[in-house]
């Protein structure tokens, strides 16, 4: 695709009875002349499909598993009525244990989840929604901050900067040693989300020719259903919040490579 531009560029510079021609070409007309959505349109598509699955699926998704709340049973019996599990699903038997000390009852579930880690439950039991919803505060600030400044100085810096500090803070929440850093990490990842997303989809469909435009912005989204499924296998293997969220966030650093 390039030495086919270079060539437009040179004949319109070294032919001037021709360059009054090209310089009436549009965007469009010159990518229908050189390839609408070829190879180069095509990788194009598979790597923002990548950043769309790595850096957009996975960090949203994976919260369904590392939030989740585990059911619990009673240890003392003298406090605590229930002999069954009591999932989240039994409404009025799950908050009973807002009435009993926290040693009367454990949790019973085979995974754990930050919920578990930091004791999210009764007057407390909000925050593990509130750390899905900080992400989208970020994800809404991000987006109107970070898309005019790509619209100024162009696409490519913000999609991998932000996409690094997306991995980046991904991976570092897995090692928070309180909620409130935790929360804080989701936050910044949510920012960068909305930060590069834009930027990433105007890349897919911008150097494609207009035959082709549609189908190059809708082909860019199965990346995160791809991820999804991915990141759902391996929630059933990895049943630790801290080491799904390690294995799962990790291959996000590789596509920062893309910028060379």
């Amino acid at each position: 695709m390039k030495r086919r531009i270079t060539e437009e560029i040179h004949v319109a510079r070294f032919h001037p009875e021709l360059n009054k021609q090209a310089m009436a070409l549009t965007t469009d007309q010159v990518f229908e002349k050189i390839g609408s959505f070829g190879r180069y349109q095509i990788v194009l598509n598979i790597f923002f499909n990548l950043c769309f699955g790595l850096w957009w699926g996975v960090p949203i998704m994976v919260m369904v598993f590392i939030a989740s709340e585990p059911s619990w049973k009673c240890k003392n019996n003298s406090t605590c009525p229930f002999t069954k599990r009591i999932s989240i699903r039994d409404v009025d038997d799950y908050k009973f244990r807002c009435k009993i000390p926290r040693e009367d009852w454990e949790y019973v579930d085979d995974f754990t989840s930050v919920v578990t880690e930091f004791d999210l439950f009764c007057d407390r039991g909000s925050l593990g929604f509130v750390s899905t919803s900080v992400f989208f505060v970020g994800f809404f600030v991000g987006s109107i901050v970070v898309s005019p400044l790509s619209d100024k100085f162009g696409r490519k810096r913000p999609l991998f900067i932000c996409g690094f500090f997306c991995w980046l803070f991904s991976f570092v929440s897995a090692f928070a040693p309180a909620f409130w850093f935790f929360a804080l990490c989701r936050a910044i990842v949510g920012f960068m989300v909305g930060a590069y997303h834009i930027a990433v989809f105007v890349l897919a469909t911008e150097f494609s020719g207009i035959r082709h435009r549609g189908i190059a912005g809708a082909l860019v989204w199965l990346g995160i259903p791809l991820a999804t499924i991915v990141l759902s296998g391996c929630a059933h293997a990895i049943r630790e919040w801290r080491l799904l969220t390690i294995v799962t966030g990790a291959p996000g650093i590789l596509l920062v490579a893309g910028y060379l």
